[in-house]
């Protein structure tokens, strides 16, 4: 039987030594293997190599290229499985080859005799915690040891006989048991023992019997996992189950008209590491549970005017606590209010008096299970992002903030293009591929504020505070032309490349409802065509200010050579221009009670015909026009004079000529997200 602890990173373990011996052990045989390769290769020079040592070089590099990133040399698992290949290739294996795969074979040798560093320390991202590994066949113990080198962990074996006392000591976070095929009752019994050290036991094997199951059962284990298990997944279980049983520290709110029982909560719970808060008013809870927003609610089950099961059900008939776990603390005399709270389906009873210890375990055990669920909840198993139940919340949120604040809040519906066709296509894995890189986009192209949340089938939706369309529209943007520039996907049929489509709704522009604004930005792709065609941006207004025509930058020039340049370079960053000559035609097209035109940005000339640039300017400020726009004025005169005469009439910016094509456009972008 074997067995392993799992410690926390940087604890020192008492067979450090041993973990040195066990990697020198297996890296001596790893370097016995790649002695293999340099015979077949020199034979192969030669011209001597059979098809005997050729095939046992073959099995060699095979053995590498699995053992390796099991010691920590991931990197030399390409140049392993390149030498398998080689030496499997029979008739095609030359003479004119084994230069090439001496070179190889020294590169392995060279990898392999490198110190064992923390190469493997992180994975994906996720560091490891520090193991401890305890293991009765040497292979296997090797195996486990030589894997927690290579992900930063500490493995040292220990045994059944070793004192439960001396392995709490060593503070583990886990304990990981190997059962034999046909374990013993010595063993099963060896299993329960180790619940004395108080921390997560996984265990490994057995054959599933009663008497097994009972065993693991009562030593509050899990498991038993099934073999064939690789000593990595075990001990990236270990470690997630370790995780899964650690308590975070929680905000828990007591209510309670008892000070005595209040005092007693609050003292036992912050000494758990809980940040604790107390209520002695019942009227005042919903105030509160606003400001602190608790995890979890201790009510006392008298409370003056109400029980606590009526401030129970009070709270959870509001949409925003319903899940709010509640503990009811009662006396022996309080028997009804248990009663009652069973029935009503509260979480959890105590009694009073309260006794730390027991209360601080009910709470863990309460806060533990709740994060589980919320998390399951909260989260898209694709994604990672949140669920569409947890972004309606947060959008809400953002909503009242907005309102509070008469800020402004943005929510874009970002689909990816052509869903139901790619999946019909290329099935659902290669379309939660292409989600995951959506949403990965998403999280890397706006701020840590923002929500990002999974809508359903093919669709993420994001909401922006404080952000106008202007801002919104630049975003999308940058999110679709990433999208259409990134590398192509591996399918059946080949490479394919995604795109996206974004439809826009922003508060004031659609009454501020999430519901609304949805529908509006659904709306609005659906009338751009975004289901039948790709990357379509589309924007929902208010149909009472809708233009005929809308366009991100609209530029006044009357200069045909300068404004060529100036319509080339906007048009390859993908904005929509239009280009008119005549001041008076401009300020037509742009005020009035329906525009014909709208812009978000106008580059303006100063010397214009028929209404210079200044006067469009005035123009468009009596008429309110300025409100949505952004004016950056271009100028052959570079004069103070002029210069604030625009900025006092509304100009965003002020560029004299001659000017480079490179900062107008640079200057354009940021009027557009400004």
């Amino acid at each position: 039987m074997t067995s392993a602890l799992i410690h926390e990173p940087g604890h020192l373990t008492p067979d450090g030594s041993e973990a040195e011996a066990v990697v020198e052990r297996v890296r001596g045989r790893h370097l016995e293997r790649v002695d293999v390769l340099e015979r077949a290769v020199l034979a192969l020079m030669d011209g001597t190599l059979t098809d005997e040592l050729r095939e046992l070089a073959e099995s060699e590099a095979h053995a590498l290229a699995g053992a390796m990133p099991t010691f920590g040399v991931r990197t030399g698992v390409r140049i392993a499985r390149a030498l398998e290949q080689s030496f499997a290739a029979r008739y095609t294996l030359e003479r004119g080859l084994a230069a090439r795969l001496a070179d190889q074979v020294v590169a392995l040798r060279t990898e392999l005799e490198r110190p064992l560093s923390a190469e493997g320390g992180e994975r994906d991202g996720v560091r490891r915690p520090r193991f401890v590994l305890l293991a009765a066949e040497v292979e296997q113990r090797d195996r486990y040891v030589t894997e927690g080198m290579a992900c930063g962990a500490d493995v040292t074996p220990v045994d059944f006989t070793t004192d439960v006392d001396v392995i709490r000591r060593m503070a583990p976070r886990a304990i990981v048991v190997e059962l034999p095929e046909h374990p013993s009752p010595q063993a099963l019994a060896g299993v329960r023992r180790m619940a004395r050290v108080g921390v997560p036991i996984l265990v490994i094997g057995g054959n599933g019997s009663l008497a097994e199951r009972l065993a693991i059962a009562r030593s509050r284990a899990v498991g038993p996992l099934a073999r064939p298990v690789s000593p990595s997944d075990v001990l990236q279980h270990a470690a997630r189950l370790a995780e899964e049983r650690r308590v975070q520290p929680g905000t828990v709110l007591v209510v309670d008209t008892d000070p005595y029982g209040a005092q007693t909560a609050r003292l036992a719970l912050e000494r758990a590491g809980h940040l604790v808060y107390t209520l002695f008013d019942p009227e005042r809870v919903w105030e509160t549970l606003e400001t602190v927003v608790p995890e979890l609610m201790l009510v006392g089950a008298r409370l003056g005017a109400c029980s606590g099961v009526d401030l129970s059900l009070a709270t959870r008939a509001d949409p925003r606590w319903r899940d709010l776990p509640v503990i009811l603390a009662a006396a022996a005399h309080e028997e009804a209010f248990v009663r009652e709270a069973y029935v009503d389906g509260i979480d959890d009873v105590v009694r009073k008096p309260l006794d730390p210890r027991l209360l601080t375990a009910r709470v863990n055990n309460r806060l533990r299970l709740s994060r589980q669920l919320r998390r399951r909840d909260e989260t898209d198993p694709v994604t990672g992002l949140s669920s569409r139940s947890k972004g309606e919340r947060e959008f809400e949120r953002l909503l009242r903030l907005a309102r509070r604040h008469a800020q402004r809040f943005s929510l874009l519906s970002v689909r990816l293009d052509r869903y139901e066709e790619l999946r019909g296509r290329h099935g659902q894995a290669l379309v939660d591929a292409a989600m995951r890189r959506l949403a990965q986009l998403l999280r890397e192209t706006f701020r840590g504020e923002d929500v990002i949340a999974s809508w359903g089938a093919g669709e993420l939706v994001v909401g922006l505070f404080d952000a106008d369309t202007i801002i919104a529209r630049e975003r999308a943007r940058t999110i679709m032309s990433t999208m259409r520039s990134a590398p192509a996907m591996a399918s059946a049929s080949g490479a394919l490349t995604t795109s996206c489509s974004v439809g826009i709704a922003s508060v004031p522009d659609v009454p501020a409802d999430v519901a609304l604004l949805h529908a509006a930005a659904d709306s609005a792709l659906l009338m751009a065509g975004a289901h039948t065609t790709d990357a379509v941006l589309a924007v929902a207004s208010d149909p009472g200010e809708q233009s005929t025509g809308r366009v991100d930058v609209l530029l006044v020039d009357d200069d045909p050579a300068s404004a060529s340049l100036v319509l080339h370079a906007l048009e390859g960053r993908r904005y929509s221009v239009r280009w008119m000559r005549d001041g008076a035609e401009a300020a037509a097209a742009l005020t009035g009670d329906q525009p014909a035109l709208s812009a978000r940005v106008i580059i303006l000339e100063v010397n214009l015909p028929s209404l210079d640039g200044l006067s469009v300017l005035r123009t468009l400020a009596a008429a309110h026009a300025l409100r949505r726009t952004r004016i950056v004025m271009l100028s052959p005169r570079n004069s103070d004079a002029e210069t604030l005469q625009a900025f006092e009439l509304g100009a965003f910016d002020y560029v004299p000529k001659p000017f480079s094509v490179a900062v107008l456009v640079e200057r354009v972008r940021r009027a557009l997200v400004a």
